[in-house]
Formats: C-alpha cells, structure tokens, sequence
C-alpha cells in the first residue's frame, strides 16, 4: 500500500499504534446492571411507552381531522368519535381529544368556534 492509497498516512499514530491500546471496563455496564429490552424492537420500556405516547397523540390529531374532513365540526360529537376509534384511550380520557384539537389550532391547523372547530 502506496501512502497516497493509506487513508491514515497523515495521521500521527497509525491504526495499529491507537488500536487496542486502552482498555475500559465498567464503564457503561457492570454486573449489577441490567437493561430490559423488547427482543422485537431493541427499545427500553420508557422509550417504547414514549413511542406509544406519541403514536396516540398522532392518532388522535389524525381522527379529529379524518372527523372535520367528513363534515363533522361539533366538538363533542369529535371526541365522542375519536374515543370509540383510537383503541389506546378510553371513555374517560376526553382531555386526550381536547389536548388534540389545542395542539391543531396551535399549529394553526384548526380554528376553534366555541363548541365547533373547522379548518384554516
């Protein structure tokens, strides 16, 4: 190997120099320490709950719009539909829908009216 085909000829130390030179045990995993994974995703638990989290939230947002997009702009009507649609929420997490709609006219997306809200 010529030095203009070693992407390291410029360098101080050659590979060999810096390779295996130093050690370091302990440092991010001990004997004590044990991370569960899912086996499927290679996630934590609180990074899968995140994952689920958000996937809601978009579900959510994705319903109330599928709801207006079909001519429904009652507020009460849209929650009542996205509570019987997304699976992850039950009856008594109409916050969820609300939280929803707040983040859709924050994003200017939606436009409340009192009771109704309606596109941009």
């Amino acid at each position: 190997m010529t030095s203009g085909d070693d992407p390291f000829h410029d360098c101080e130390l050659d590979p060999e120099a810096i390779l295996g030179t130093h050690t370091f045990e302990d440092v991010l995993f001990t004997d004590e320490t044990e991370t569960p994974v899912n086996v499927l995703t290679g996630e934590t638990p609180v990074h899968s709950q995140a994952t689920v989290e958000e996937a809601t939230e978009f579900e959510v947002e994705y319903t109330v719009l599928g709801a207006i997009d079909v001519g429904i702009d009652d507020v009460e009507t849209i929650r009542e539909r996205v509570l019987s649609s997304v699976r992850m929420l039950s009856d008594d997490q109409k916050h969820a829908v609300d939280d929803a709609i707040d983040s859709l006219v924050d994003q200017h997306i939606l436009k409340r009216d009192g009771g109704t809200v309606r596109l941009q």
